[in-house]
């Protein structure tokens, strides 16, 4: 699906942008046929094209778009990260190794980049994992 709509440009080149409904977001169609043509020649995820960051007045951080993929948004809490730069970083790399491993069925710990360590909890509705600090 996303090999087809990168090549959407070549057959329509009044193209301009790509509205991409699951993270609510427009992408540029440059950028869009550059971002998935990378992740498709074994690149990263395009996690800034196909998924959105909102962060909240409290602090914390949640995904949009995320669950299309792999059935759970991403909620960081505000004790992960020390400013939303950080928060980020750190969703962009939980996000790719989301999209590689697949929902999280059960909770989990790992190391965060700066050597501290992270608890992955799943919500109640199972619709979101929930990351604190451990």
């Amino acid at each position: 699906m996303m090999a087809l709509a990168a090549s959407l440009p070549a057959f329509l080149p009044d193209i301009h942008s790509f509205y991409w409904p699951p993270a609510r977001s427009e992408i540029e169609k440059a950028q869009f046929t550059l971002a998935i043509d990378r992740w498709l020649s074994g690149g990263t995820f395009p996690v800034p094209e196909l998924v959105s960051l909102e962060h909240r007045p409290d602090n914390t951080l949640k995904t949009r778009g995320l669950a299309f993929i792999t059935g759970q948004e991403l909620e960081l809490e505000a004790s992960v990260s020390i400013g939303p730069d950080s928060a980020a970083r750190l969703a962009g790399r939980l996000i790719s190794q989301l999209v590689l491993q697949g929902a999280v069925e059960c909770p989990d710990r790992m190391i965060g980049p700066d050597g501290h360590p992270l608890n992955l909890e799943i919500s109640a509705s199972k619709g979101a994992v929930i990351v604190r600090r451990g």
